[in-house]
């Protein structure tokens, strides 16, 4: 059983069935046991899982209650919001080539000459309403890419281009069902 060492509504320490516990009024005991030592308390550790998530991508939560005679301790599991997904997804330039190729957004003789560093035909259109030195920027951080990002403008610039939705470009990186 889980025990906390409680004082003035604060978790001092936390046990595992063993350790020592030593109190204000300098009282000891161990292992520690349920009770109440002066203004100490050792009381157990009830843990409450509250799972919320709908998709794989989780991340958890942890908040202690002090109560009169217990300490709550409640994990929340939620979704990982989809803007850190995104944040975080990534692919080497082939796996992103391949992934519009199997898509049909690229053609494959145009996925040939993109892994060579050259501007697909097909993006051409998302350029035009770029000014000559944006043009230009775009084509070089494309030809030195080595991995695109989710999140990067230029993706989210060549999606509006070709009506691509966040959830078509999301599968593109691997991101499905979220």
């Amino acid at each position: 059983m889980k025990l906390a060492h409680i004082r003035g509504g604060e978790v001092i320490r936390t046990y595992h069935g063993s350790g020592r516990a030593t109190f204000a009024n300098g009282e000891t005991v161990s292992p520690p046991a349920v009770g109440t030592y002066g203004a100490d308390k050792i009381v157990p550790v009830v843990e409450v899982t509250v799972d919320n998530s709908t998709t794989t991508r989780t991340t958890s939560a942890i908040t202690q209650t002090v109560e009169a005679d217990r300490v709550l301790r409640t994990v929340t599991v939620s979704d990982v919001p989809i803007e850190d997904i995104r944040a975080g997804a990534s692919l080497d330039l082939i796996d992103f080539i391949k992934a519009l190729v199997v898509a049909g957004i690229l053609p494959p003789a145009e996925a040939i000459a993109a892994s060579k560093g050259e501007w697909p035909a097909t993006f051409a259109s998302a350029l035009s309403s770029m000014s000559d030195a944006a043009k230009v920027d775009a084509q070089i951080e494309w030809g030195a890419a080595r991995t695109i990002r989710r999140n990067h403008p230029l993706i989210e610039m060549l999606a509006a281009d070709a009506n691509l939705s966040a959830a078509q470009v999301d599968a593109l990186f691997g991101i499905n069902g979220v």
